[in-house]
This record gives structure tokens, C-alpha cells and sequence, in this order.
């Protein structure tokens, strides 16, 4: 019985850590924690070659908001273009940037292209502005970058 009553009260004090964790300054720091980093893997053959081979290491946590607002798509050398969209919706008072969807960070994005996107956020974040933004280029919709 004893047990069961410590293994209860453990398991809502991880409870209350985890919720004060998520309202706090500290979810910051984890999503900062949590940002894609290079790294490189070195073969070394028997015979003294070396293969390198670089990757792009994406750690996901449930505390990494990850939707944004797609405003704009763009094919991979309409850049200018692109930029120009991002640059209305920032004068309209949104965090709007370009990206290159190979960059590595958008993992659920078509490849090859470039979008123009507004966040990141929560996916009620993302719902929320998605109601609120102008249309400038294409119909607004929101997706998610990289699952958790």
C-alpha cells in the first residue's frame, strides 16, 4: 500500500513540474535547446580513406512549437519574389520570413522550394493568426515544419 502511495504522489509532483515547466520562462530554454545542429561523421576505411558524411541533428520535444502560417510558395529561384511577400507582411506588423525549404528545419515541407511562412507557434497559435492575416499572395493555410 505504501508503495502505491508514494508511486501516486511522485507522479503529481512530475505533474506540476511538467506544468510549471511548460508556463514558465524555462520553455524558452528547452526550445532553444531543441534547434537542428550540424554534425559530422568521419569513415575511416582500412586502407587510410575517409568518408565525411554531415547531418543535421533535430532533436523534437513536445515543448517545440513547430506550425507556421504559409503565406506564400514560391518555386527554388522566384527568391526575390518571396522576399518581397515577406517584406508586405512584416510592413502589415507579422514575423514573416522566406525560408529555403531544404534548409533542413522544415523536414515536412515540399523540397526545392521557397515559402514564406509566419511563425513558429502552437497549432492554436498558428489556427488563431491564421484568421487574422491578410491575403497578399495564395490562399494562407497553416503546417506543421517537423513532428515532435
Amino acid at each position: 500500500m505504501r508503495f502505491l502511495t508514494i508511486s501516486f504522489y511522485s507522479g503529481i509532483v512530475l505533474l506540476i513540474l511538467c506544468i510549471l515547466v511548460l508556463v514558465s520562462p524555462l520553455r524558452d530554454r528547452f526550445d532553444i535547446a531543441l534547434r537542428p545542429t550540424e554534425i559530422t561523421t568521419v569513415i575511416h576505411y582500412r586502407n587510410g580513406d575517409k568518408q565525411y558524411l554531415d547531418y543535421t541533428l533535430r532533436l523534437r520535444s513536445a515543448f517545440t512549437n513547430t506550425w507556421y502560417v504559409v503565406v506564400g510558395y514560391f518555386g527554388a529561384k522566384q527568391w526575390d519574389q518571396a522576399q518581397s511577400l515577406a517584406k508586405a507582411y512584416q510592413q502589415k506588423g507579422f514575423k514573416a520570413a522566406a525560408v529555403d525549404t531544404n534548409s533542413g528545419e522544415f523536414p515536412n515541407f515540399d523540397r526545392g522550394v521557397v515559402m514564406v511562412v509566419i511563425g513558429p507557434g502552437s497549432k492554436v497559435q498558428a489556427n488563431s493568426l491564421l484568421k487574422k492575416i491578410p491575403v497578399l499572395g495564395g490562399k494562407p493555410y497553416i503546417q506543421q515544419a517537423a513532428k515532435a
